[in-house]
């Protein structure tokens, strides 16, 4: 499994309050929503039956209402409410249903385009998923791995700040969510380690993930104790197993 990274990327402390900004009208968070969340979304509309011209249409409409109509759109939305995707989820769902009953295609946004949609990349990464898989299965995978992503962004920053881009480069194998092959050899030669401190670094570079998802779970429900989390991450596991 690979999880793309936005090394230059600038997250904001917590996703709530990206939606809380959103409905103050700030128009840069809710782009940013709209980069991270679209994939999740467009691929729930393609599994619900939508043909890739209607589903990045109607992910394009959706992400237009909410910079157009964010006032109504984003009424309920409140730390909490619940988790930041049942409203997401919520919203589209309405939207689907609107588009079945009239039988026409819902164009986008009249013919603006909001954000950019890579639907190839999201056409192969449903096509890894069981065709045996329920359009909220879907979506529960997209959101696990925009999370995914999110974390390890957050962790790619963190190194790089500290002029260690290339020891992240040689450990984040290790984290399983890339093409390449784990390999303690080379850490040890790149970092300059013995065996056992090559091991120890990659236990302590896995743990330190680990914190920074648990970090990007916690923005995104409203009750973030720890057994809240717990019941997210154990929920965006089986997503990833679908």
């Amino acid at each position: 499994m690979t999880v793309p990274t936005e090394p230059h990327a600038s997250f904001p402390l917590t996703r709530w309050s990206l939606v809380l900004s959103s409905r103050a009208e700030n128009d840069d968070a809710l782009e940013e929503l709209c980069r991270l969340y679209w994939a999740p979304l467009y691929t729930f509309c393609r599994r619900s039956g939508l043909s890739i011209e209607d589903a990045e249409d109607l992910t394009q409409r959706f992400f237009h209402d909410l910079l157009k109509n964010r006032a109504a759109l984003l009424a309920e939305a409140s730390p909490r409410t619940g988790r930041l995707r049942t409203l997401f989820l919520r919203v589209l769902q309405h939207r689907i249903i609107d588009h079945h009953r009239h039988s026409t295609r819902v164009k986008r946004g009249g013919g603006e385009v909001v954000i950019p949609l890579d639907t190839a990349t999201a056409e192969a990464g449903l096509q890894a998923i069981a065709n045996t898989a329920s359009p909220e299965e879907v979506f529960d995978r997209q959101w696990a791995l925009s999370v995914l992503q999110l974390a390890l962004a957050r962790q790619e920053k963190d190194f790089a700040a500290a002029g260690r881009a290339h020891h992240f480069a040689v450990l984040v194998p290790f984290l399983g969510l890339t093409d390449s092959e784990p390999d303690y050899t080379s850490v040890q030669q790149v970092l300059g380690l013995s065996e056992s401190s090559a091991r120890q670094t990659v236990h302590r570079f896995r743990d330190r993930f680990r914190r920074h998802l648990r970090d990007e779970i916690a923005e995104t429900i409203a009750d973030r104790d720890g057994a809240a989390i717990d019941r997210e991450l154990d929920e965006l596991r089986r997503a990833l197993r679908k």
